[in-house]
């Protein structure tokens, strides 16, 4: 994830070429001996009910925390962790209630997660291709509410995220990034309710680049489940970027969520999303 010259930028007005720019790319790796630390926080709301009628709302805070080392240049070793919070309530309600006090039997919060996180290129002259790999142990006693009276809160089993990042420029000012997802969660609990579930999540994310500092982009995802019952999500999405040095970044992100349950029973959900990041 090092930063990488995009464009030499001609100057109308004067007739001259200015000095090179720089883009951050997010499928790159950390160079050697440099630290990435990256926090992003999704604040996650959905409203269900009756066809025609909806009732209730749940929502997940997520705050996730990435940390990568730069091992050499094209391998990259860190961990990753998570912290969660959800609440459970009725309409009318707002999706930022879930930062409000916790009520007993509809609210939990606490860090579900923690394991290794490995980047790696193995492609020398494919410097934008990479490929991400973490494996999370589950922190916390029956996460997924299935054997006490708690709310969800995350899978009680393991779960193994590995994800293959590339980044295409097109022309001077935009870009394309691709992501195709292999995502295995509640590892290791058969039976009693538990399963290993298997999903393939797929990203497009189109940015416009007007300078070095600054991006706006278009977010689509497809995320099919393989499962005897089919299930899947879909979101789409704007965001923005902005760099205030090239060691630290904030991200705004706001998507609209659906999936085959929320689709057949007339439910919504979006998502709210604040990114920061920063290098040392």
């Amino acid at each position: 994830m090092d930063f990488k010259q995009y464009r030499k930028k001609k100057d109308n007005t004067k007739g001259l070429v200015a000095p090179k720019t720089i883009r951050y790319i997010v499928s790159s790796t950390v160079p050697r001996g440099s630290i990435e630390v990256r926090f992003f926080n999704n604040l996650y709301s959905e409203k269900k009910g009756n066809i025609g009628e909806l009732t209730d709302r749940s929502t997940f805070f997520t705050t996730s925390l990435n940390v990568l080392y730069g091992l050499n240049d094209r391998l990259n070793i860190g961990f990753a962790t998570r912290f969660r919070r959800v609440r459970n309530h009725s309409l009318p309600s707002s999706a930022f209630d879930v930062f409000g006090s916790d009520e007993i039997g509809s609210s939990r919060s606490g860090i579900t997660a923690f394991g290794p996180h490995i980047r790696y290129a193995p492609i020398p002259k494919w410097e934008n291709f990479s490929i991400q790999s973490t494996f999370v142990f589950p922190i916390g006693n029956d996460l997924s509410g299935r054997t006490t009276p708690q709310p969800y809160i995350d899978w009680s089993g393991a779960t193994w995220h590995t994800q293959f990042f590339n980044d295409f420029p097109i022309g001077s000012y935009f870009s394309l990034f691709t992501e195709i997802d292999l995502l295995i969660e509640d590892i290791g609990l058969l039976g009693n309710g538990n399963s290993n579930r298997v999903s393939t999540p797929a990203t497009l994310i189109l940015s416009y680049n007007p300078n070095w500092r600054s991006t706006i982009y278009a977010l689509s995802g497809f995320s099919p489940t393989l499962a005897a019952d089919f299930d899947y999500f879909t979101q789409i999405g704007l965001g923005a970027k902005y760099q205030f040095t090239p060691n630290f970044e904030l991200e705004l992100l706001y998507t609209k969520f659906s999936n085959e349950f929320l689709a057949e029973n007339g439910g919504q959900a979006a998502t709210y999303n604040l990114g920061i990041r920063f290098n040392i």
